[in-house]
């Protein structure tokens, strides 16, 4: 699902790859994350602000953004803890 939700702002699954590492590693190192009642909806929200960050920088620095297929969504219910 997160990959699908970064995919939909990047395009390429290889970008969204990259963003949704980057948001997993913040959430697996949050100290307060038990304090989360949704993770799902509060992961959703970091992947799709940290790809959209990624869409600014890539704009700015004036590369071009090519695009590609983008993966199916698995529902958040299907997690695993």
């Amino acid at each position: 699902m997160l990959t699908y939700v970064a995919s939909r702002v990047l395009v390429r699954v290889t970008d969204a790859e990259g963003v949704v590492q980057d948001a997993w590693l913040r959430w697996t190192g949050a100290a307060d994350r038990v304090a989360v009642r949704e993770p799902c909806v509060h992961l959703v929200r970091v992947i799709t602000r940290l790809a959209m960050d990624w869409l600014r920088q890539v704009r700015a620095r004036g590369e071009t953004h090519l695009s590609g297929p983008v993966p199916s969504p698995t529902p958040c219910a299907s997690w695993t803890s």
